[in-house]
């Protein structure tokens, strides 16, 4: 074979093997985000002792399916996590470790979802980045290591804004179930999750406001009757809800945030200011590219008006809310707004120009993200109830009276109690309760823990109301012993013989 023959199939070769690697790195990125993403996620799971929510979870899992349902009514979440617990721990059991890994699991299905609707909405390099920033993401590490619903959420969030993505932009039957199924999941996931399709009705409103189309109008129908299916499957809870929401109204404890929030939860999201300031940046660059990007032939809804809802409405609605109404804001209800926050970001990685560049800024992110995380890691998030339930189990005596303040504070001490002969008794008064004077609060007192020689107060450490009940029982007794662990104050009062 003459050479310059022979040079040309060698660089033919050359260049199919080349488009075939260029092709596949986006999937290998993703593959290696997804190990990446367990490993980061699955150390140090069980480190740290079940705080109150996560022994609340455990707690109501454990109990039969039509107990869970009933629960609702005194609950503020929807159903799906605790009975989807319920199932999990009969096969992975109600360690620590054990509950926390259904979290992990969601949160790495989270991380395959993204990378399905980045790819649809900017394209494979987008989605790689994408993924790897959220494998790195502290915040989402967080709550994929606690038993709670919010990566839940964050999945169901995704799943919901993937299949919204492929119903409007087609007329597959597939599509429309895809949506209906992860839409209803999603409402029995989280109350916020009204918020996720407020985002999407923006969404289409940005497209029918500059595409007054037969197509718009008819991909509007095609959502609405899939909305209108998800209202009817949701209908069986709508009762409790209600009952729920006006709980919510008359007293809820959480606080009525700053304004100031809304700016701070993008720290969150990136697990510093350092780094938000970082992200962000990237993330204003993605909005510019996004606004720029065409493509051939032209796709409905444009990327930018699916993603700058689908930011700005989960993140910042609960604020507004919280102002004229009921506060509802925590960063860990708006998970759903870490995720096109990523996507905004990996865009604006990827249209830096000169790939050198664009490396050492997955360099640097990658950086910055593991020092959050060691961080993290090292920092106790936690109550120490593990130790301080064996604290208490080895001084105690049969018959001692265990004082809980708050009351509900009993759920993570009985996760981890092993006898059966102490005696719980909860705080007569809410948390928001004002603890009364003196003379009311001996009486109040006095009829809760009666003439009981030995009375051990376990509350939060630095509650301030922990001080006038500990004085008040010290009227009545002598105080034996005052043990500080891991964000717990116990103390030990006893009659003088």
């Amino acid at each position: 074979m003459p050479a310059p023959v022979r040079s040309f199939r060698l660089s033919l070769l050359a260049f199919q093997q080349t488009t075939r690697l260029r092709a596949r790195a986006p999937r290998l990125v993703l593959l290696g985000a997804i190990v990446l993403g367990a490993a980061l996620r699955w150390h140090h799971l069980g480190a740290e002792s079940a705080w109150l929510d996560e022994a609340y979870s455990i707690d109501l899992a454990r109990r039969p399916i039509d107990q869970i349902l009933r629960q609702g009514w005194t609950d503020i979440h929807p159903p799906l996590y605790y009975v989807t617990l319920h199932a999990w721990t009969a096969l992975a059991g109600t360690s620590e470790a054990g509950a926390r890994l259904l979290s992990t699991m969601f949160d790495l299905g989270t991380l395959v979802a993204t990378w399905g609707v980045a790819r649809a909405l900017a394209g494979p390099s987008v989605a790689a980045i994408t993924a790897l920033l959220l494998a790195l993401s502290p915040f989402h590490v967080e709550f994929a290591q606690e038993a709670r619903m919010y990566a839940l959420l964050g999945l169901t969030s995704t799943l919901s804004m993937q299949a919204f993505v492929a119903l409007v932009r087609g007329r597959s039957t597939r599509a429309t179930v895809g949506y209906v199924v992860a839409t209803t999941l999603l409402m029995y996931t989280h109350v916020h999750s009204v918020f996720v399709i407020a985002a999407q009705a923006a969404a289409f409103g940005w497209w029918l406001a500059v595409d007054r189309t037969s197509q718009a109008r008819s991909s509007l129908f095609r959502w609405l009757a899939a909305l209108t299916a998800v209202f009817v499957l949701f209908l069986p809870w709508m009762t409790v809800l209600w009952n729920q929401l006006s709980r919510v109204r008359e007293s809820f404890w959480i606080q009525r945030p700053p304004w100031g929030d809304g700016l701070a939860l993008f720290a969150s999201y990136a697990g510093s200011e350092r780094a938000a300031l970082i992200l962000g940046g990237f993330a204003v660059l993605g909005v510019l590219a996004l606004m720029t990007r065409r493509s051939d032939p032209p796709v409905a809804p444009r990327p930018l008006g699916v993603l700058v809802p689908w930011l700005i409405i989960p993140a910042l609605a609960p604020l507004v809310v919280s102002e004229i109404a009921t506060p509802v804001f925590l960063p860990k209800y708006t998970i759903a707004a870490s995720i096109p926050f990523a996507i905004l970001a990996a865009s604006g990685i990827v249209r830096i120009p000169v790939l050198p560049l664009r490396v050492a800024a997955v360099a640097l992110v990658t950086a910055l993200s593991l020092h959050d995380l060691l961080h993290f890691y090292d920092t106790r998030r936690r109550e120490g109830w593990r130790t301080a339930v064996a604290i208490v189990e080895s001084l105690a005596r049969p018959g001692d009276v265990l004082l809980f303040y708050p009351e509900f504070n009993h759920y993570p001490f009985d996760h981890y109690r092993r006898r059966d002969d102490l005696v719980s008794v909860p705080f007569p008064l809410a948390p928001l309760v004002p603890i009364p004077d003196p003379p009311l609060l001996d009486e109040l007192l006095d009829d809760t823990v009666g003439t009981k020689p030995r009375v051990w107060l376990i509350a939060l450490q630095g509650a301030p109301e922990r001080i006038p009940i500990a004085e008040g029982l010290a009227r009545r007794r002598t105080e034996r012993r005052h043990i500080v662990v891991e964000w717990l104050e116990v103390d030990l009062f006893e009659r003088p013989k």
